[in-house]
């Protein structure tokens, strides 16, 4: 069954969820939401990553992980972490 993310908001939220738990690229968070059978539209993903890292809640370094070719990876900052954990504290996330 698959559930379907209404807001952007929702989509942030669990994106900032991928990435408290751990740095990843952009196709292992899309994997994530895809195993997790979360419908969204594909159009509102990149740009929600990009208002994120605009709030200062990611930072993104070029790293060579996997087969020696640099990959664009995500992080959480301290200010997204706060944040997220605000997030989660006061459960403010419209599906």
């Amino acid at each position: 069954m698959k559930v379907t993310i209404f807001t952007t908001e929702a989509l942030e939220f669990r994106i900032l969820q991928i990435l408290y738990q751990n740095y990843s690229n952009s196709n292992e968070i899309l994997e994530k939401l895809k195993e997790e059978q979360l419908a969204f539209d594909n159009k509102i993903f990149y740009p929600a990553l990009s208002r994120l890292s605009l709030k200062n809640f990611l930072c993104t370094n070029w790293l060579k992980i996997k087969n020696e070719v640099k990959e664009k990876y995500y992080f959480l900052t301290p200010l997204g972490k706060i944040y997220f954990e605000k997030l989660q504290l006061v459960g403010n996330v419209n599906f």
